[in-house]
């Protein structure tokens, strides 16, 4: 099942949901959605098995004890005249590296100090950072037998979407939305839900503030005007300093599948240095 609640405005929805923020802060040229694809209720419905927690855990697994958390990184220096980079962290330690994959979210970036040789566009687009402010709320749905899309015409919800069908009329489902500043009540939640689907109860919910969390401070990349057009010039290398994800792939921004190709080229360039002569 597909709902588009106003037709004649089609691609706002899907913009909106992207950004979560007011359509004239985003470059929405490359943000709109083919009338296919949001026709389609299948659409996004490529899953890993194992959700990206298996992800994560053969990460884990292949470093085994070379993971140090909960550390933030504050700086990414040359180290003197030494032919290494100085890595610092916010509770003191220090890490020497000869390269460096710098993989964090473009709104984190303006806080780590970095090389003056950084190229100048991936400075800007850390100055300024992007414009996403969606809210993410995640819903166990029940008396919900069939997957579903909407794109909604007005708040508290942009885009709404099964994820999972548990088979016993229990359905995962995900909204985005402009952020409100607040969570969404239960009430206001199950009003929302059943505007479009009547027959639903909200079993249970879990809302997502990227914004006030220190480790995002906003969701995934959102272009704001000309960023594309700078994100399309940077180079995603400073010698042995690297940058990876989402938020930097110009192929697919804002992505898992941007964040697994530029951490793929960056590691195996990180990789060809070791080989070459670094330390």
């Amino acid at each position: 099942m597909v709902i588009i609640e106003d037709l004649d405005r089609f691609e706002d929805p899907s913009i909106a949901y992207m950004g979560g923020t007011s359509l004239d802060r985003i470059d929405s040229a490359h943000l709109g959605m083919p009338f296919d694809a949001m026709c389609d209720p299948d659409h996004y419905r490529i899953t890993i098995e194992g959700t990206t927690l298996r992800l994560v855990d053969a990460l884990a697994g292949s470093l085994g004890d070379a993971i140090t958390t909960n550390c933030p990184v504050t700086a990414v220096v040359r180290d003197g005249d030494a032919d290494r980079y100085r890595v610092s962290t916010q509770t003191g330690e220090t890490f020497m590296a000869s390269s460096v994959v710098v993989a964090v979210p473009l709104n984190t970036l303006s806080r780590i100090e970095l090389p003056a040789s950084v190229p100048q566009a991936i400075v800007a687009l850390a100055a300024t950072g992007h414009v996403g402010r969606s809210r993410k709320t995640w819903m166990l749905l029940e008396n919900v037998h069939d997957h579903f899309r909407v794109f909604a015409a007005d708040p508290p919800f942009a885009y709404f979407r099964s994820e999972h069908d548990f088979g016993d009329g229990r359905m995962l489902a995900v909204a985005l939305g402009p952020d409100t500043g607040h969570p969404l009540g239960a009430e206001e939640l199950s009003a929302a839900v059943r505007k479009y689907l009547p027959e639903a109860s909200v079993a249970s919910s879990y809302e997502k503030d990227s914004l006030e969390d220190a480790h995002y401070r906003g969701t995934w990349f959102v272009p704001g005007p000309v960023q594309m057009a700078s994100l399309a010039t940077a180079p995603l290398a400073d010698d042995r300093l690297y940058f990876a994800g989402g938020d930097l792939a110009i192929e697919c921004f804002g992505t898992i599948e941007g964040a697994l190709l530029t951490g793929r080229r960056a590691g195996a360039a990180a990789a060809a240095g070791q080989r070459s002569g670094g330390h």
